[in-house]
C-alpha cells in the first residue's frame, strides 16, 4: 500500500532539500547564517566543522608564511554546536584530515562539553574508536572521511570495501555518510550508505560544462562550445530534446554570453541535475547534501526549482528568477528569505524530515 503524502504536500513536489554548510563560512558570513537559520525548518542543513578550510589555510600559511585565517578550535566549535543544537539538522565532529588520532581527541572533547556531533571514521582508525562512535552517535550515523582524497587505480575499490567493512563491523546498524564522495551507481549498491555530499553540481559554472542526470545512465557532462558541437555529441538526440524542453535554443548555445553569467546555461543546468539526482537518490534511501559555500548557491537552486517541473526546467524563466533573488538578497535580505521560504513550502515535501 502506498504511503499517504504528508499533510499539505502536493503531487509532484520534490523531497525535502539537503545542504552541507561549513562552520568556517557560517562564522564569517552573517548573511549566510541568517539564511540558513531561517530556512532550517524547511530544509536539512548539515554543518561541517570546517576541517578542510583549516587544512587548506594551514597549507597556505606553510607555503607563504602568512594567513589571515583563524584556525577553528575545539572550544570555539563546541560553543557553535551548542548554538546549532535544535536549530539545524545536525553537525559533524571537528576532524583533522588524515589524522584519526586528533579527530578522536577532538570528538571526546566535544562529548565532554555536552554536544553530540556525528563522529568521523578515517582509514587507520581503530575498531575500539569505532565502537565508541557507534555507542554515542544519534541514530547510528557515522561519517567516513579520508576516501575523497585517495588517488590511483585502486582508490575506488578501496573506498567501497572500506564502507562495506564499517557496515559489517557495526553488525548492520551503521548509517554511513560518505564525505566528499559521489560515485554513480556504486553509491546505491553499498549496504548502509545513507548519506553523501560533494560540490559536484557546482562545477557546471566553473568549468563550462552542461550537466545532465538520468536515472538509468547517470551523469552526462558536455562542454558545448557552439551549436555544431551539440549536433556532434554522442547523445545528440536526447540532449537536443531536453534542451528544447528547457527553452534553450541553439542560438543561446552559440552565444558566449550564456556561459559567462551567474545564471549561465552550464550553471543552471547543473543545478537542475542536482535536483533530479537528489530526488532519485531519496527514492533509493540515499540523502545527498549539496555542499554550499555561500547564500548565492542556495538562492540559485531555489530559483531553478521554482521554474522546474518533474522532468525539465524553463531556463529563461529560471535565469530571470535567479537574477531577481540575487538582487533581492542584497537590497532586501529579509524579503529574499521570505520568498525562499515560500518556494520551499510550495515546491518540496518539507514536512518529511530526514532521519
Amino acid at each position: 500500500m502506498k504511503a499517504a503524502a504528508p499533510a499539505g504536500s502536493v503531487p509532484g513536489q520534490r523531497p525535502r532539500l539537503s545542504f552541507l554548510v561549513s562552520h568556517a563560512y557560517l562564522r564569517s558570513n552573517p548573511g549566510l547564517r541568517d539564511l540558513v537559520f531561517s530556512l532550517a525548518p524547511f530544509a536539512d542543513f548539515l554543518i561541517d566543522s570546517g576541517a578542510y578550510t583549516n587544512y587548506t589555510q594551514w597549507m597556505k600559511q606553510v607555503k607563504t608564511g602568512r594567513s589571515d585565517f583563524q584556525q577553528i578550535t575545539v572550544e570555539e566549535y563546541a560553543s557553535a554546536c551548542q548554538d546549532y543544537e535544535g536549530r539545524l539538522w545536525v553537525y559533524l565532529t571537528l576532524d583533522k584530515i588524515s589524522d584519526p588520532a586528533v579527530t578522536w581527541e577532538n570528538y571526546t572533547q566535544l562529548l565532554a562539553s555536552g554536544v553530540r556531533p556525528i563522529p568521523i571514521m578515517q582509514p587507520g582508525d581503530s575498531n575500539e574508536h569505532y565502537r565508541v562512535y557507534l555507542e554515542n552517535s544519534l541514530n547510528n550515523r557515522i561519517a567516513v572521511g579520508g576516501i575523497a582524497g585517495l588517488t590511483g587505480s585502486n582508490s575506488l575499490n578501496f573506498g567501497l570495501s572500506y564502507y562495506s567493512h564499517l557496515f559489517t563491523l557495526s553488525g548492520g546498524t551503521a548509517r554511513l555518510h560518505a564525505l566528499g564522495v559521489l560515485k554513480w551507481p556504486q553509491m546505491f549498491q553499498i549496504n548502509g550508505m545513507r548519506y553523501c555530499d560533494t560540490t559536484t553540481f557546482a562545477g557546471g559554472g566553473r568549468f563550462g560544462e552542461i550537466v545532465f542526470y538520468d536515472e538509468k545512465e547517470g551523469f552526462t557532462k558536455c562542454r558545448f562550445r557552439n551549436a555544431a558541437h551539440v549536433q556532434r555529441h554522442r547523445k545528440m538526440g536526447n540532449l537536443l530534446s531536453f534542451l528544447r524542453e528547457c527553452r534553450i535554443t541553439t542560438a543561446m548555445l552559440s552565444d558566449p554570453e550564456f556561459y559567462r553569467r551567474n545564471d549561465s546555461i552550464p550553471n543552471l543546468s547543473a543545478l537542475f541535475a542536482y535536483l533530479q539526482f537528489h530526488a532519485h537518490a531519496k527514492s533509493r534511501d540515499l540523502t545527498y547534501f549539496f555542499a554550499v559555500s555561500g547564500s548565492q548557491w542556495i538562492t540559485t537552486i531555489l530559483g531553478v526549482m521554482d521554474c522546474a517541473n518533474e522532468h525539465t526546467f524553463d531556463f529563461p524563466a529560471a535565469a530571470l528568477r535567479c537574477k531577481e533573488l540575487r538582487s533581492m538578497s542584497k537590497s532586501d535580505p529579509g524579503r529574499c528569505i521570505e520568498v525562499c521560504q515560500d518556494i520551499l513550502r510550495r515546491k518540496t515535501k518539507w514536512q518529511t524530515l530526514t532521519l
